[in-house]
This record gives structure tokens, C-alpha cells and sequence, in this order.
């Protein structure tokens, strides 16, 4: 799979962060311990939770101004893709 980066990568895991606006945010986890991804509304109200596995990765497909917050400061977040 090619993954193109569109920001910097953020690390959500002290504050909830909408990734740059992005719709599809590519998140890593470089660590050997699984990590828990909360996605929020905009206002902060929990719509989900899931894990990403040991040294894993997953592409998450959200609204723009919807937030991200991670577990660690080893789940890397990055903007791959944009939609209006």
C-alpha cells in the first residue's frame, strides 16, 4: 500500500485533534503494545473506540472537524486525504 502524507505527522494522545481536517488519517503504531484511537465528535462527545495492534497500522475515515485522541505518544497520526 503507498500511504502519501499531506501534514506533519501529530501525536493526539495529550489533546483531541481533527488531524488537519483530513477525512482519511493514516495512524501507525510504533511501539509492541497494542493502543486504543477514540474518535470524537467536534465537540468532544465519543462516536468510537478502536485498537491498533502491536506495531500496526489502520487508515481511519472521518469527517473533517471530527477529532482524534490517542492512548500514546506512540500512535502516530498523518493526513492522507482530504474530501469535500
Amino acid at each position: 500500500m503507498t500511504v502519501i502524507p499531506l501534514a506533519a505527522k501529530e501525536t493526539p494522545n495529550s489533546a483531541d485533534s481533527n488531524i488537519s481536517e483530513a477525512s482519511l488519517v493514516y495512524i501507525c503504531n510504533t511501539t509492541t503494545s497494542a493502543g486504543t484511537v477514540t474518535l470524537k465528535t467536534s465537540g468532544g462527545v465519543t462516536i468510537a473506540t478502536i485498537d491498533v495492534p502491536a506495531s500496526g497500522s489502520l487508515t481511519i475515515k472521518k469527517k473533517n472537524l471530527e477529532k482524534i485522541r490517542t492512548s500514546a505518544a506512540t500512535l502516530t497520526c498523518t493526513a492522507i486525504g482530504y474530501a469535500n
